[in-house]
């Protein structure tokens, strides 16, 4: 048999290494994750060109009769806001946080009667007893009122329009504070006064507030 030969070296001895030298190897980073708002914002971007294209997509056989459709959906609306007006819920009416449909006491509104008829027997009845004596200790009396009525009737001097403005309840006394603006003229001549009345927990009136008196007592000196 052959012997096999034994593997001669090549030619020109053996081959120079060549040095090796690892380098680090490179990946590629990864794209950063969209926020939930990017995400959202494209979601409804792309539903809103859907819906812009079905639109197109649906009112392209309209378009010859665009003005028509318009002015049909334009007569629709003002027909719908007028109908919706006239036969739609109504909204009620906010309470008043004010007392203005409050109404008078009795003895405010027998104090106006007895001063419009120059009946001093309702005004003086109108008064609270702590009222009628401060009036007695001052001087007043129910005598003294009708004396008073009776020049002012004399000297022509009328009430032409005692207008209620509202009231309030008070917390203090349990009474109410009522105001007027009461109208007086004598001749030709007109003047309107305020008139603030504070009752006491009867409604009686234990307080009034107003130039009146002060003013028809002028009024009665330049008449005498």
């Amino acid at each position: 048999m052959e012997q096999p030969r034994e593997q001669q070296p090549p030619p020109g001895g053996a081959p120079y290494p060549y040095p090796y030298q690892a380098y680090p190897q490179q990946y590629a980073q990864p794209a950063p994750r969209p926020s939930a708002w990017r995400v959202f914002s494209s979601f409804l971007r792309m539903i809103l060109r859907r819906m812009i294209y079905g639109l197109v997509w649906v009112l392209r056989p309209l378009r010859p009769h665009a003005g028509f459709v318009f002015l049909t959906v334009v007569l629709l609306g003002v027909i719908g806001f007028l109908s919706f007006n006239l036969y739609g819920p109504k909204l009620a009416a906010p309470a008043d946080p004010r007392a203005a449909l409050l109404t008078p006491a009795p003895a405010v509104e027998n104090y106006l009667t007895g001063r419009k008829t120059y009946n001093a027997e309702l005004i003086w009845e109108a008064f609270s007893d702590d009222y009628k004596a401060r009036q007695l200790q001052q001087g007043g009396s129910k005598a003294t009122m009708q004396s008073s009525a009776q020049q002012e009737k004399k000297l022509g001097l009328q009430y032409r329009q005692m207008q209620y403005i509202g009231g309030v309840k008070l917390d203090d006394n349990g009474g109410h504070m009522y105001y007027y603006s009461v109208e007086i003229a004598i001749g030709t001549g007109s003047v309107r006064l305020p008139i603030i009345f504070r009752t006491d927990r009867n409604d009686k009136i234990e307080f009034l507030i107003s130039p009146l008196d002060d003013t028809i007592q002028r009024i009665l000196n330049q008449g005498q």
